[in-house]
């Protein structure tokens, strides 16, 4: 998969560095399972943009997997960790834009991980709040 392979050094290194800034805390606060089906999840999806462009062009990395690490944090309670820092906020919007293109960057690959990761999010954050409004409770109260 595309999503445990850097091409290049330096792709590789922002995606590590990305990765030790927001994997601790999404861990913390979601656990390593849910981390790793994210991950997983979108990382698929991200790689599947490769049908979307030309042929022969190569695809690889694991921003997209990373982006929809990020999106689900936006969808969750927890949304003041990525965008609390307005460089978060510019990168974002910088790697999910047609102007990444320009510099060799399949922001698509991005852009796919990120709805992804933002759909899973919202659905996590309502099964979240579904549950703590219908609790059932069990034995005396």
């Amino acid at each position: 998969m595309s999503m445990f392979y850097d091409p290049t050094f330096l792709d590789y290194f922002f995606n590590m560095l990305t990765l030790w800034f927001i994997g601790p805390f999404f861990e913390s606060r979601f656990g390593a399972r849910l981390f790793w089906e994210v991950y997983a999840v979108s990382g698929v999806v991200a790689a599947l943009s490769v049908y979307i462009y030309p042929p022969l062009t190569a695809i690889a990395g694991a921003s997209g997997a990373l982006f929809g690490i990020v999106g689900f944090m936006i969808a969750s309670p927890y949304r003041w960790a990525i965008l609390s820092n307005p460089i978060n906020i510019i990168s974002i919007i910088f790697l999910l834009s047609p102007l990444a293109a320009g510099y060799g960057i399949a922001y698509l690959g991005h852009l796919l991980g990120f709805a992804v990761g933002l759909a899973l999010g919202f659905y996590w954050s309502r099964k979240l709040v579904y549950r703590r409004t219908y609790r059932v409770r069990w034995g005396p109260y």
